[in-house]
């Protein structure tokens, strides 16, 4: 397996962050991607984006049983 990622700080006052990366089986060619990001909005906002998705999943992986699971989730929460 291979896995190829990068994180990305833009160290501004938002705190802007970003994890974006994928593993791939290089017997089966299964695919697993996911991205994670954030920022501050304001003083007492912040936004959060999540989500991981799987591609060509062989029936022999042990990703099978979840290959159907994608999902993504954007998150924003207020802090007082």
């Amino acid at each position: 397996d291979v896995f190829v990622g990068s994180r990305l700080a833009l160290n501004d006052v938002q705190d802007t962050q970003a994890l974006v990366g994928a593993v791939v089986d290089l017997k089966t060619q299964t695919t697993s991607f996911l991205i994670e990001a954030e920022r501050r909005l304001g003083q007492s906002w912040k936004l959060d984006l999540e989500s991981r998705l799987f591609f060509n999943v062989d029936s022999s992986d042990p990703l099978k049983g979840i290959e159907d699971d994608d999902f993504a989730l954007l998150r924003l929460t207020y802090f007082w």
